[in-house]
């Protein structure tokens, strides 16, 4: 390799290099030939390296990053920037410049006959619409007046030749962005005709799915600079934009076809086959609604998700005025024109059929979290939480660099809340109770459609009483964004009125989840997977057996006796035993349970210990005497190997510290050892392992750990199974759980003592 070539990065940089000097000399015939120089060289860089994975997928080497931080189509869309700093410069003398370059993602996106660009890399080239936006916002801040703002809130606007130039420029980019749309959108050229099967054109849409997204999410990030900045010129026309973003990606289209439940059409649908989406569509459509075709369900899918970006973003712009982030108001106000759809198609056509009710918008806050949990970053959830971050990114606070910090910035749904409140309460006053009503209590009785099923309903039960609790705690900032939303309520009264509502919505989801559980049966398969992890943990109960050593736990031999035992869990949730489940199980359910099991199998085995024949004997001394291991010696020797010795429970703590203190050399005829074995062991005297067991004080057991030799487990009620379960209800929400095993022991020939420790002051 010649290290004296130049770069791929190098090439652009010098070509943008002869863009640039074009634009400082206003030679707009020169640039017009730079600009289409540079940009056809890198088209060329993305087309050379285009390629596709073993499963067909498109796939770029400009994607990988090699020893770089950042992958070459990164570096190559920063050369960007440069450019449109200087063209946005030179505005006021000449607009041409801007007006090309907004059509800069145009021309480098594939056209029908090249190679088909990866989604990151058709991201990247989507994201210079919103790195030229930026710009434009950041030269409009500097020339408002040195950014002053008015004693209002509001920022001194462009004046003069500036305000004009800014004006007359403004709607090019909008309009090249648009049009960029309608090239990723069902009526672009790359997608397949009506002549070709449904299965394909659909592969060819989801292909498409996530270009569109990205356009949708730089369509709110513009907004989003624009109200930032107080350029109230740029907000209203991107927020006009915004608005008619589905109808752009709908254009040309068929007539709609009826959802019955549109709330529940999330974009996972994408990665569906055709069959399956086909099919859950119709899940959500009316009864005898005419058969979706891939076009009208990709519509359908875009409509429902610039629903929720809309809302998104109506709700952050509404946290910045809550926040007190802006010192004007024009984040809340931008917010209500978001919500009441100004600017869109039907406004254009002279009638309104925007849903501007309560009901509307409360299955727009809780569509959000239908969607679930972030679980990563390639799920729906997932972009929802990453959008937040990336539209409020732009207000963090100024940071010193290389210290560490605390974002002030909103991470994802969840800290829209606040903002939400405010949305929700402003139309709360003319909620219709009964209709908020039959809403939920349609999406309780219909957790089949849900893509959590009864997990999405506890997600929604969550939401609802966060509101509930918000409601009672709004600040005064909250009170004066409901009234700009809503200039004719009252706050105060329309967060009551939002409360109540919360609550009644939870008492509806909470009915009929409870009537859902009484109807529903245990599943089986579920106790028999408890029932057969127990008997596993029984059979690996040995270290559960206390006191005795080496003791084998196995299946009983036929024919062989064997005592019964039963225990009783009491206080279990029915819901975690139905399916779906209804409340999850704590993460260590299972293992709590196998360990109760264990316990109370090997306290049996010392049961039956203690009912076996045995030995009583006085000794007049306490144990942290030498006298009682004098006493108790000639037993020892009579016990052999392993002799263990189990004292009261009570005076454990007190013989430990008399014990360890006498280590220190108050009795040289003890020799005390603390080996750190588990359980239930205290130390070891004289090479006797003393335990604790909760016996009245004063009583002892000294016999060997090798009495017993095993202990097995017979079958039960006729089956092969060593242990049987069985889930008894209380009510119609708890039961217990009955736990039934039986064991033999195989005691060794050994003989066991029962000693009555008598303390020689108190003899008598």
């Amino acid at each position: 390799m010649n290290d004296d070539l130049p770069t791929p990065e190098e090439i652009l940089e010098e070509l943008a290099d002869r863009a640039v000097s074009q634009i400082d000399r206003l030679a707009t015939v020169s640039f017009d030939s730079a600009w289409k120089e540079m940009t056809r060289y890198h088209r060329f860089l993305l087309h050379a390296n285009a390629s596709r994975t073993d499963a067909g997928s498109p796939f770029s080497y400009a994607e990988v990053a090699g020893y770089s931080w950042t992958a070459p189509h990164q570096v190559w869309t920063r050369v960007y920037d440069r450019l449109f700093k200087r063209a946005i410069e030179r505005l006021p003398d000449d607009d041409r410049f801007l007006r090309v370059m907004a059509y800069a993602p145009r021309r480098l996106l594939s056209g029908p006959d090249d190679p088909e660009l990866p989604p990151a890399v058709v991201a990247s080239i989507l994201d210079l619409g919103s790195m030229l936006i930026h710009r434009l916002e950041t030269w409009v801040t500097k020339r408002s007046s040195d950014g002053a703002v008015l004693s209002g809130g509001d920022r001194h606007a462009l004046g003069g030749s500036d305000a004009r130039a800014y004006k007359a420029v403004l709607p090019e980019p909008v309009g090249a962005w648009e049009g960029t749309l309608v090239h990723l959108t069902p009526s672009g050229q790359r997608l397949p005709s009506r002549s070709v099967p449904e299965e394909m054109r659909w592969e060819a849409l989801a292909a498409a799915w996530p270009a569109v997204w990205r356009h949708l999410i730089n369509t709110a990030n513009r907004l989003a600079a624009a109200a930032w900045n107080d350029d109230q010129a740029g907000t209203d026309l991107f927020r006009e934009a915004f608005v008619r973003w589905s109808s752009e990606v709908d254009r040309g289209r068929e007539a709609s076809l009826d959802i019955r439940r549109p709330h529940l059409l999330l974009p996972d649908l994408m990665r569906m086959g055709w069959p399956e989406a086909r099919q859950r569509v119709a899940a959500l459509s009316y009864d005898r609604a005419p058969a979706a075709n891939p076009e009208r369900v990709f519509s359908l899918v875009a409509a429902a998700v610039h629903r929720d970006v809309l809302y998104v973003t109506a709700a952050l712009l509404s946290l910045w005025t809550t926040e007190r982030k802006q010192a004007s108001t024009i984040g809340a106000s931008t917010a209500r024109s978001l919500l009441l759809m100004e600017g869109g198609e039907h406004e254009a056509y002279g009638h309104v059929d925007v849903d501007r009710s309560f009901t509307s918008r409360l299955l727009s806050h809780l569509r959000l979290h239908l969607a679930g949990e972030r679980l990563s970053d390639a799920s729906y959830p997932g972009d929802l939480d990453a959008l937040v971050q990336r539209l409020d990114g732009m207000t963090e606070r100024d940071i010193v660099p290389g210290r560490v910090f605390t974002p002030s910035t909103s991470h994802g749904r969840d800290d829209l809340l606040p903002a939400s409140i405010a949305i929700l309460a402003a139309a709360a006053p003319g909620a219709d109770a009964a209709e908020v009503e039959r809403m939920v209590a349609d999406l309780a009785s219909r957790v089949d459609l849900l893509p959590d099923v009864d997990q999405t309903l506890r997600s929604i039960l969550h939401e609802l009483r966060a509101i509930q609790n918000a409601c009672g705690h709004a600040t005064v900032r909250t009170h004066e964004v409901i009234r700009i939303i809503e200039p004719d309520v009252d706050a105060a009264d329309a967060l009551s009125k939002l409360e109540a509502l919360a609550g009644a919505a939870i008492v509806t989801i909470e009915a009929e989840r409870s009537r859902r559980l009484r109807a529903l049966p245990l599943d089986a398969g579920k106790l028999e997977r408890l029932r057969a992890s127990l008997q596993a943990a029984l059979l690996d109960g040995a270290e559960h057996v206390p006191f005795f050593s080496d003791v084998q736990v196995r299946g009983a031999a036929e024919g062989e006796a064997a005592e019964p035992h039963t225990i009783t869990l009491t206080n279990i949730a029915k819901a975690s035993f139905v399916e779906p489940p209804m409340q999850p199980r704590s993460s260590n359910f299972d293992e709590v349970v196998a360990s109760s099991v264990q316990d109370h199998a090997g306290w049996q085995v010392w049961h039956a210990f203690v009912a076996r024949s045995h030995v009583k004997m006085d000794v007049v001394a306490t144990v942290e005497t030498a006298d009682f291991w004098n006493a108790i010696a000639g037993l020892i020797g009579i016990l052999g190997s392993d002799p263990i010795l189990v004292v009261s429970r009570q005076a454990e703590a007190r013989t430990l510290r008399r014990m360890m203190r006498l280590q220190g050399g108050e009795d040289p005829a003890l020799r005390i050892e603390n080996l750190g074995k588990a359980g239930t062991y205290v130390v070891t005297v004289n090479g006797v392992d003393v335990h604790a067991a909760q016996f009245p004080v004063g009583v002892a057991w000294l016999f060997s750990g090798r009495a017993l030799g095993g202990v097995r487990y017979a079958t039960i009620d006729a089956s092969a199974d060593l242990l049987s379960l069985r889930y008894e209800a209380v009510d119609d929400e708890t039961g217990k759980l009955l736990v039934k095993f039986a064991q033999h022991f195989e005691w060794a020939d050994a003989v066991a003592y029962e000693l009555h420790v008598i303390d020689p002051e108190e003899e008598d």
